[in-house]
């Protein structure tokens, strides 16, 4: 068979001899289940059913009379692997999957998934008496613990079903962050009991139509959505942005605006507001990491509010930047003193955020703050423009937000640490595709603009550099965009210059 066609690639893999074959008398068999509906075996059925017509049982106990078995285990395990790495050894009598925990196993199974024709991705009823998948032994685990998407839902909104489309995507490629931008100027996303204008007036409308519907996640979506990532070893961290992005919800409540689309940093009464609002989205959202965002704030509306002038005699602060900084400290603290781990770009380790707060990288002239926070011993992930953001274009004929130009291979060059010492790439958590939907109205498009370009971020994102290789990852890619396609999935063909996109 020919040699396996996987990404992101493993970080071990050893060819082996002959086939196991998937077929209708093989057994799933899940050693300590516990949950079995939510086990990655259950997953693995479900997954195998739908591609392959063969409706496989689930076992949890060790004992089989029939067919071949794969069996998921955290029996043996190496705990070297960590949380999310695995062992697949595929044999021409047993599949085994190996794993210190959940999460593991669930990769194993992705890889697993990778192994078997494109078309199984389709579905439909059997089309083989059995599937063959080649022998080998893999031993993987992921470079960096956050590998991660952001979906900007607040300029054009998407529903539910897009969102668990998105997830589904980047469980494939293991990627486990899903970071929601809930809210900015052109919409507010997410439901406050306590604050209902917010989606009574501010939800609706869209960057490129104001009076459109719009839309907004309940708190019962929140739910079902936090619950469909957990399945897929995904954390959904939420962002509200403040005090900068924050037309929408003075649309709603204009009595804590401060001018040019901000929040009032002089009103005790503002942070009465957020406080309550970071509370209800912290109550709907278990995430350990709570983004504030804290990016782009024009303080020009704050210079003649009285209120603003009393806050920063009292505070003693002598300009309206320090003024942003204790903003974001007040935030970070309230924040912390949930038991949660704020968040914010890279502006708010220019203001001075202080200890305790994750900075989230995006500015690539200022690499000072990346590495001051890093110095210090902060986590800091890693969405530079010049690599991680997806509105941009994928060349020069078609259309994109701005007139960057962000290609395939420049993503899949990148090198996350480079130039940094061995103790500041300790505290990179990890890298993020930013994917903000100011020319992404539609989720045809947001599938273009996603793929190929989200398989290079996946791959920088888990595979040591060592096992890297550009030319091998455009062989493995045709693969993987043939799974697209069967998934129904739009991309851009990197063969082609297709000019203007659906």
């Amino acid at each position: 068979m020919a040699a396996p066609m996987i990404i992101p690639q493993p970080a071990e893999m050893l060819l082996g001899e002959g086939v196991f074959r998937i077929g209708p008398n093989t057994v799933i068999l899940a050693d300590d289940a516990g949950d079995i509906a939510n086990h990655p075996a259950a997953y693995l059925a479900a997954f195998l059913q739908k591609g392959t017509g063969f409706s496989l049982p689930v076992n949890p106990k060790a004992i089989v009379s029939r067919g071949n078995v794969i069996r998921l285990t955290s029996e043996g395990a190496d705990a070297t692997l960590g949380d999310e790495g695995y062992e697949l050894i595929l044999e021409r009598g047993s599949a085994v999957i190996r794993a210190p925990k959940p999460a593991g196993l669930f990769y194993g199974v992705q890889t697993l998934r990778q192994l078997l024709p494109a078309e199984t991705e389709r579905g439909g009823p059997a089309a083989r008496s059995d599937w063959p998948v080649p022998c080998l032994k893999i031993r993987d685990y992921p470079r960096f613990r956050w590998r991660g998407m952001l979906l900007d839902v607040s300029r054009h909104f998407f529903a539910m079903d897009v969102l668990k489309q998105t997830m589904d995507l980047m469980s494939l490629q293991k990627l486990n962050v899903f970071h929601l931008h809930l809210s900015d100027d052109q919409g507010w996303r997410v439901e406050i009991e306590r604050y209902p204008e917010l989606t009574r007036v501010a939800s609706s409308g869209s960057y490129s139509d104001p009076n459109s519907g719009g839309g907004y996640l309940s708190k019962a979506d929140v739910r079902e959505l936090v619950a469909y990532a957990a399945e897929r070893h995904i954390r959904i961290v939420p962002e509200i942005e403040m005090p900068g992005h924050a037309g929408a919800a003075t649309k709603a409540y204009p009595e804590f605006s401060g001018g040019a689309s901000t929040f009032n940093p002089g009103k005790e009464e503002t942070y009465v507001f957020l406080e309550g609002i970071l509370t209800e989205v912290m109550e709907m959202f278990p995430s350990p990491y709570i983004h504030f965002g804290g990016d782009e704030v024009n303080r020009s509306g704050w210079e003649n509010l009285p209120e603003v002038k009393e806050r920063m005699q009292a505070e003693g602060l002598s300009n309206t930047h320090q003024l942003e900084g204790y903003f974001a400290k007040r935030i970070a603290a309230f924040i912390r003193s949930k038991g949660r781990t704020p968040m914010g770009w890279d502006e708010i380790e220019a203001a001075g955020v202080g200890a305790g707060a994750v900075i989230h990288w995006w500015r690539p002239d200022g690499t000072d703050l990346r590495d001051r926070a890093l110095r210090s011993g902060r986590g800091v992930v890693l969405s530079p423009t010049t690599r991680c953001y997806f509105d941009y274009r994928q060349s020069r004929s078609e259309k994109g937000f701005g007139d960057q130009v962000l290609a395939l291979d420049t993503v899949y060059a990148w090198e996350p640490v480079e130039g940094l010492s061995p103790d500041e790439a300790a505290h990179v958590l990890g890298v993020q595709a930013n994917v903000w939907t100011e020319v992404i109205p539609k989720p045809e498009r947001l599938q273009y603009m996603m793929f190929p370009r989200l398989c290079a971020l996946a791959e920088v994102a888990w595979t040591p550099p060592a096992r890297k290789d550009s030319a091998q990852f455009h062989k493995r890619l045709d693969a993987m965009l043939e799974r697209l396609r069967n998934l129904g999935i739009n991309f851009r063909d990197p063969h082609q210059d297709p000019g203007q996109p659906k």
